[in-house]
């Protein structure tokens, strides 16, 4: 065999390699994507779709390198090589781009993109949330308490979701903790129980109190509503998962800042120009369709009626995310139900701007990675119901 002849088989060696490469990556991801926890038969189609489709694209260039090197030999070998390379050279720089201290500074970075070593402080912070929470009877963010009451104690239950359970907080940063100290400091006989848990709604707050939450005898309920709370999971929330496809694994071990800044840009593109029936935003304002308010009524008169029956004092106290008017338009029409349910409330939105709307929102975050409200809100929240059930006599009339 002479010399160019084995080159040539060589080329078309590592180009049917490639393509086998390609064929066995693609049965890996569909293997991949049905095992996955969450990617099952409940992923709703569109997004099965955006992962098939990125897939798709992806094993198809793949093979095509492979196809290209087999029919075009060493110079098509030689120009993928070097196209590569300098994708490469490009991408390392970006990377080492977005790791300097300009980037990394949640008080410099002013774009939308989060630097991922900051999302790892906040899953820190959520690894501790989760430790206390599994040595709690119910999975809550809270000290155990025993379900009876204890002899001579009252009780206050704060139940809510995500900003309850203390999302993206120091577990004594969260407004229900920071009520909890200053209620037993002052009055000692009574006891504060903290129920939330992420992803939570008002639907699932009401049936852990029938449920469960009954058996502690509680004498005073406060539910911390948040904007997101009149959703039934009757209306789905369209988001972009195709970056989870498994072939991007390996870039973002390599290129994890760079690749999580094109992905943010490329689906904040999507939602804005393209799909506009996509993100958060959107389906928020599809809760607050007249429809689905007219089904949270019901709920709330029914919440309403079942703690009338139980003799368990109700009050609501609406939570805002920040200073966003049209947050401020969505509890105006919260309040609208509560009045019709008979409900007490407490809102919250008025205070909350009239101190923080000069202050950018990122200041009020959680955490530079969390969008949750921060100590600033939840020092607010905590004081101002601390006042109020102290005007309203309520903390004195459960503390003889």
């Amino acid at each position: 065999m002479t010399q160019n002849a084995k080159t040539n088989r060589l080329y078309t060696s590592l180009g049917l390699f490639l393509f086998t490469c390609a064929l066995i990556s693609l049965l890996a991801e569909i293997f991949a994507f049905k095992q996955a926890e969450g990617l099952s038969e409940d992923l709703p189609p569109f997004m099965r779709i955006q992962l098939q489709i990125v897939s798709s694209i992806f094993f198809a260039t793949l093979a095509a390198a492979g196809l290209v090197i087999m029919r075009g030999q060493r110079a098509a070998f030689i120009n993928l090589t070097l196209s590569l390379l300098t994708i490469l050279l490009f991408c390392g720089l970006g990377e080492l781009i977005l790791r300097s201290s300009y980037f990394q500074d949640p008080q410099k970075n002013k774009t939308i993109w989060i630097p991922p070593a900051l999302k790892e402080r906040d899953l820190e912070i959520t690894r501790h949330h989760y430790e206390r929470a599994d040595k709690h009877p119910y999975g809550f963010n809270d000290t155990v308490k025993t379900i009876s009451k204890p002899a001579g104690k009252k009780r206050i239950a704060v139940l809510g979701d995500s900003f309850v359970w203390g999302e993206g907080l120091p577990y004594d940063q969260s407004w229900n903790h920071l009520l909890e100290r200053k209620i037993v400091e002052k009055y000692p006989q009574i006891e504060v129980l903290s129920w939330g848990k992420r992803g939570w709604d008002t639907w699932h707050e009401f049936q852990f109190l029938k449920m469960e939450g009954i058996k502690n005898e509680i004498d005073y309920l406060i539910v911390g509503f948040v904007e997101n709370d009149p959703d039934w999971a009757n209306i789905t929330q369209k988001n972009f998962i195709w970056q989870g496809a498994l072939f991007l694994r390996p870039i973002h071990s390599l290129f994890p800042n760079l690749l999580d800044f094109v992905i943010t840009y490329i689906n904040n593109i999507l939602e804005k120009r393209f799909f506009k029936d996509y993100g958060y935003e959107v389906w928020l304002e599809k809760l607050y369709s007249d429809e689905n308010l007219d089904s949270y009524g019901f709920l709330l008169k029914e919440f309403s009626e079942f703690c009338r029956n139980k003799k368990i004092t109700l009050l609501f106290v609406l939570t805002p995310h920040g200073t966003q008017e049209n947050e401020r338009g969505h509890f105006e029409k919260i309040v609208s139900l509560l009045q019709a349910a008979s409900i007490p409330y407490f809102n919250l939105f008025s205070l909350a701007f009239e101190h923080f709307h000069t202050i950018p929102d990122r200041q009020l975050w959680a955490n530079p990675a969390n969008s949750h409200p921060g100590p600033l809100l939840t020092h607010l929240f905590a004081n101002r119901v601390f006042d109020y059930l102290e005007e309203e006599k309520i903390l004195q009339q459960l503390s003889p």
